[in-house]
């Protein structure tokens, strides 16, 4: 009996830590944890396979499944979410990587220049610090409050 009292003990051990990873993943949305998740959920699984048995084979089974997800699967998760992004982007942040035109002088010590987007009139400031004549083709680099950071086209 109290050997069923203690393999039940280490699988419900193994699947709180995975609620408890799922839950800070839920929260952070950083995928940082839900790969060991999946390495907590292995080792549930070895747990009962293993009557819970062998703690040290289920940690290796959590690091190994941790590691591995990690380290294969991530990537590919990453860049997926970074595809879905740019296609989701909206508003302002669609400018980025857009070209302007200079209609103002753009430089940085007089604090001046303007470029024209769209047919908006826009405040800009080089990235690089360079000053750019009127008529230059521009690229927006990024955006800082209603300033559009700017370089040279190429």
């Amino acid at each position: 009996m109290l050997a069923t009292i203690e393999m039940y003990g280490v699988i419900i051990f193994w699947i709180a830590f995975m609620i408890f990873l799922l839950i800070i993943e839920g929260m952070t949305l950083g995928l940082t944890t839900v790969w060991f998740a999946a390495g907590a959920l292995a080792a549930a699984v070895t747990a009962v396979i293993t009557e819970g048995e062998y703690i040290l084979i289920q940690i290796v089974v959590f690091t190994v499944v941790s590691l591995l997800t990690l380290l294969a699967v991530r990537p590919m998760v990453a860049e997926r979410l970074k595809k879905i992004n740019e296609v989701n982007k909206t508003g302002v942040d669609t400018m980025i990587g857009k070209d302007a035109r200079v209609e103002e002088e753009i430089n940085n010590s007089k604090n001046d220049g303007r470029v024209d987007y769209n047919g908006m009139s826009w405040a800009a400031r080089s990235a690089g610090g360079e000053v750019i004549p009127v008529g230059t083709e521009v690229r927006i680099k990024q955006i800082q409050g209603v300033k559009l950071i700017v370089e040279k086209a190429e």
